[in-house]
């Protein structure tokens, strides 16, 4: 009865869109996870505040939905609230650029190079939105979004508040593959980039070579969700991995690779012949499999080379 009563509520606060029981296969690019016990397209950010502090005043528990990459979603689904976030307004004043957390990366990084802004190159083709990439600090080729990153707008979700916050650069404490905001109760609203004035010509004629080098790496023919191992920071003491060593890190890709991972399966989920740090989804892949796979990868890799992978993949529900 409470769900039905708090079903009630959602959507007689949050305009009759509040759907129960939404497949969150639908909503990512692995096209695995069970339903949302609620499910919200939130169009913009006033819409997202007003859903948030909704969803803490009835203690139902929150998980925000960007693009859905590198996100593997539980068979079971999510028992609380999936708040979708589709609030896209950009703002680009100079070299300053002001964005929602639900604008499309990609889309982002064309919009600020018809502007002659450079900076953003490196992230073409890149799945997912801006919140996601911020989120995680996404990048490629050695560079990452958080080198751009001037400040960020976050709802942070207390025990007895929800409160707006802008938060520094320092304060969101970029690394590889991370950020603060991957470590406590925050929601990113939206972020301002601060980019560098460049010739248009040049930077469109990167986009297309970046988007090009991406397609010729990465699985296309099955639903996938990105890398799901971080690469590993190069140092003295990993010697034995030289090898596999590339833009100051260690390839987690050609690791698996070597161990002769490449087109294993569990079930519907399989190791990509493309590239052995993605896992494809055949058709009908379980959650479970997936897990089941990664973890066979880990087991192998820290028994041959000593060293303990870390998922860049986000598991929810489990």
């Amino acid at each position: 009865m409470t769900s039905d009563r708090n079903y009630e509520k959602f959507q007689a606060e949050l305009d009759n869109k509040v759907l129960r029981n939404e497949s969150i296969a639908e909503h990512t690019t692995f096209k695995i996870g069970g339903p949302a016990q609620f499910y919200y397209e939130a169009e913009d950010t006033d819409s997202i505040v007003r859903a948030v502090k909704l969803a803490h005043k009835l203690r139902v528990d929150i998980f925000m939905l960007g693009g859905g990459s590198n996100l593997l979603m539980s068979d079971d689904g999510f028992a609380g609230l999936v708040i979708k976030t589709k609030n896209s307004h950009l703002e680009i004043k100079g070299s300053l650029v002001t964005v929602d957390a639900g604008m499309w990366l990609n889309m982002l990084v064309i919009e600020t190079l018809k502007k002659g802004l450079s900076g953003l190159e490196p992230l073409s083709g890149i799945p997912g939105t801006v919140g996601g990439a911020v989120f995680g600090n996404a990048g490629a080729w050695g560079k990452a979004i958080g080198e751009v990153v001037k400040q960020a707008e976050v709802l942070v979700v207390a025990n007895k508040s929800v409160r707006w916050k802008t938060m520094s650069q320092a304060e969101l404490r970029f690394g590889y593959r991370d950020s603060s905001l991957k470590h406590g109760d925050y929601i990113l609203l939206r972020a301002q980039l601060k980019l560098r004035k460049l010739k248009t010509g040049n930077l469109l004629k990167r986009f297309g070579e970046v988007i090009k080098q991406r397609s010729g790496k990465h699985p296309l023919d099955y639903p996938n969700a990105g890398s799901i191992f971080k690469n590993i920071r190069y140092s003295e003491d990993l010697q034995h991995l030289k090898k596999f060593e590339a833009y100051g890190k260690v390839s987690v890709g050609k690791i698996i690779d070597s161990l002769g991972f490449k087109g294993r399966k569990i079930g519907e989920a399989q190791v990509a012949n493309e590239h052995a740090n993605f896992i494809v989804n055949l058709g009908e892949a379980k959650a479970a499999d997936v897990l089941e796979l990664m973890n066979e990868i880990e087991r192998e890799v820290e028994s041959k080379y000593g060293v303990k992978l870390e998922r860049e993949i986000r598991l929810v529900g489990f």
